[in-house]
């Protein structure tokens, strides 16, 4: 067994309420043999931007013996299968990669949080998955105190903040160069890095600003470890009340429940964010309090770290500031409006951020629109003033998203650049307070994103319910009610729709879908062998509209089952869409009760309508079921782990994902 740091890490920490669980980056996840390799730390650079965000830039090289990485795992195996997890929840291939670890990280003040991060190594692009969800870090108690018993009204405790761990291939004797941004939502950029390892020697710290606004306080202070092996006295107390599960948890007030996802609450209080920012500096030692820029060759050992303390400083001429961010992808027309809701989706089309920093509540109007293909969305907001002594918010944010103009989505063919004005104007002076435009790539109006990462939070989406998007009952020139009454024909009834029979009643569903089929059968209706993948590769591919395969009277796999799924939701037929990496097909009924009924779209041109039905059945049991199994679990452990999906598209018209108006 290696030699173990004197410090003692926490090696476990709890979120929220008892029934809630979550191991920390810590002693648990970072390899011991980390103590026989020493980094030096060419440089650490923080850049301030505005009042939100900030990017810290550091240079280090790893340095220690090939052994050491041989066997760097060798007695501690859990911690690779915790890493190897981690890249599997983040769907990066974990092959491939030499000794994954966590080389670096950052514990954070309860208003920042890790917004991108981006390596180079050697000058080459390089992996890196972030872990924000780390409660405790690697850092022991401390003083100042980063944890431990403190005041009654003191933030700064272990569990009042979040960390994040970087995690990447191991390499000795090459440059990393990492690129980190910081979203802030009270002007304090506080934080504290983690080089966990046994050596660190950091040769210069730069901090800058970038724009108009500058720093004050930004001072280093020095960490100085306790040797005890002891859990601090208010993490005891959480301990207790959570092994208790008879007992309702009594938290200390000083003690507030983490929030996984940090910085989702867009509006801070400016009197309390400001004024209490970092500790009472004339309670801190001298010693310990370094300049920014005077941090030469400064030995790190056990767990040891430099807390930045630095603020924004406002100067005095200036009453507001205004941060725009917008989107950083290609934006697809049909859908954009609806990904504005996705959960914690952070890459939206424009939002602001308004600070009144002055002594009298501002009236502002924000206006957004995209030349030639929306509407202006424009609003009025009131933001009160600094220092209000009210408790009220001194800052706004919010993100606009204006509509496309009537008329506008099916003439967007092919990829089109166009051009978003954001405009912010105080309402009282008449004053321009930012007035901006912006590059905006707007994708073909037919095209399906089938995954996305965010580029801003690193979360990752599967968009396959936005398929949704594309079926849709009745089209402009009528091609679809004209289908579904020649197929009326084709029933035994002459007629489709309400009969008196329950509309999720199998018989009722299959004789409906036995006379669209037969109908689009005898009109030549052909499958056309064209690529479909949904696979993560792929990301996305244009999918062809239920009129425009009515009219081509052709399709792939995609395309014939929207036509279906398009033909009987107009009928008030709820379709389910069963979508594997490589494939499309379509199914009716409620599988945890009494069956399904699956089709094989792309038989039409030369199969039956029972040999159809047959062929569907088998592609389910083959993509969608354990062997043996009767019915989809619905979990990773069956078809999600394959990179399958079911639509149901009942369950996506419920949150009122329709398809655009044209």
């Amino acid at each position: 067994m290696k030699p173990q740091p004197k410090t003692f890490p926490i090696t476990e920490s709890f979120m929220g309420g008892g029934g809630l669980h979550m191991r920390g980056i810590t002693e648990l996840y970072f390899p011991s043999g980390f103590g026989d390799i020493e980094c030096l730390v060419h440089s650490y650079r923080f850049e301030l931007e505005n009042m939100c965000d900030a990017i810290i830039k550091v240079s280090f090289t790893l340095i220690g013996s090939e052994k050491t990485l041989e066997k760097l795992y060798a007695e501690e195996p859990w911690k690779i299968q915790a890493t190897e997890n981690l890249y599997r929840h983040h769907k990066v291939s974990f092959s491939g990669i030499k000794n994954a670890a966590p080389i670096f990280a950052l514990m954070l003040n309860r208003f920042v949080r890790v917004a991108s991060a981006q390596l180079h190594v050697d000058g080459q692009d390089a992996g890196v998955v972030p872990d924000q969800t780390p409660d405790v870090l690697v850092l022991p108690p401390s003083y100042p105190p980063l944890a431990g018993d403190l005041p009654k009204n003191d933030f700064y405790v272990y569990y009042n903040k979040k960390s994040t761990a970087f995690y990447a291939s191991i390499e000795l004797e090459k440059k990393y160069d990492f690129e980190i941004r910081l979203e802030s939502m009270g002007g304090v950029f506080e934080h504290a890095p983690v080089f966990p390892y046994g050596r660190v020697i950091i040769k210069k710290t730069e901090v800058v600003s970038v724009g108009d606004l500058e720093l004050m306080d930004a001072l280093f202070i020095k960490t100085k470890p306790e040797i005890k092996k002891e859990f601090p006295g208010w993490l005891q107390k959480k301990f207790d009340h959570l092994t208790d599960r008879s007992a309702e948890p009594k938290w200390p007030e000083h003690i507030k429940a983490a929030n996984p996802f940090r910085g989702t609450d867009p509006l801070f209080n400016l009197l309390t964010d400001f004024d209490k920012p970092m500790p009472n500096m004339d309670d801190i030692p001298n010693d310990l309090l370094v300049d920014a820029d005077k941090i030469k060759n400064y030995e790190i050992r056990n767990y040891g770290s430099l807390r930045f303390c630095m603020m924004v400083a406002i100067p005095p001429e200036k009453n507001v500031d205004v941060v725009v961010k917008t989107i950083q992808r290609p934006l697809p027309p049909r859908i954009y409006e609806q990904m504005q809701s996705l959960p914690h989706y952070e890459d939206v089309l424009v939002s602001y951020d308004v600070f009144n920093l002055d002594k009298k509540k501002l009236r502002v109007r924000i206006e957004t629109e995209i030349s030639g293909f929306t509407e202006k969305e424009a609003h009025t907001y009131f933001i009160p003033p600094m220092h209000s002594g009210k408790n009220q918010k001194a800052r706004i944010h919010v993100t606009h998203c204006p509509r496309l103009k009537r008329g506008v989505l099916e003439g967007i063919i092919n990829q089109e650049s166009a051009v978003m004005r954001c405009k912010v104007v105080d309402e009282n002076s008449k004053d321009v307070l930012f007035d901006q435009t912006f590059n905006i790539d707007i994708l073909p109006h037919d095209q399906m994103i089938w995954e996305l990462k965010d580029v801003r939070n690193s979360q990752k989406y599967r968009l396959h319910d936005f398929i949704g998007a594309w079926i849709y009952p009745k089209d402009q020139r009528g091609l679809l009610d004209a289908a579904r009454a020649a197929a009326a024909r084709l029933h035994p009834r002459q007629a489709l729709g309400y009969m008196g029979s329950n509309p999720s009643d199998l018989l009722y569903i299959k004789e409906h879908v036995r006379a669209i089929y037969n109908y689009l059968q005898q009109e030549k209706m052909r499958y056309v062998s064209q690529a479909f993948t949904s696979s993560p590769l792929a990301k996305s591919q244009r999918v062809v509209l239920p009129e425009k395969v009515l009219e081509n009277k052709s399709g792939n796999c995609i395309d014939l089952t929207v036509l279906f799924a398009s033909l009987l939701e107009g009928l008030g037929i709820y379709s389910s869409i069963f979508i594997t990496p490589q494939h499309a097909f379509i199914g009716w009924g409620n599988l945890r009760s009494q069956g399904g009924l699956f089709l094989e779209t792309t038989v039409i041109d030369g199969e039956s309508f029972e040999k159809a039905l047959e062929i569907g059945e088998k592609k389910f049991k083959e993509n969608f079921l354990f062997m043996g199994a009767e019915i989809p679990l619905g979990n990773s452990l069956t078809y999600e782990s394959k990179g399958s999906v079911i639509v149901k598209l009942h369950k996506v018209r419920h949150p009122s994902l329709y398809p655009q108006e044209d």
